[in-house]
């Protein structure tokens, strides 16, 4: 899943409304829901 315009953050969909992402460098990688940032695209890994 991509945020932002421009593609600059992504996250990946684990389910339930939820995906995991670092928020920003050197953080720890969380769990958060998808609507909690601009949604800007995605695919899906073959």
């Amino acid at each position: 899943m991509f945020f932002y315009s421009g593609l600059s953050h992504v996250g990946l969909y684990i389910g339930g409304g939820q995906m995991i992402h670092a928020p920003r460098p050197g953080a720890p990688v969380r769990v958060a829901p998808i609507d909690q940032m601009p949604f800007a695209g995605a695919t899906r890994v073959a």
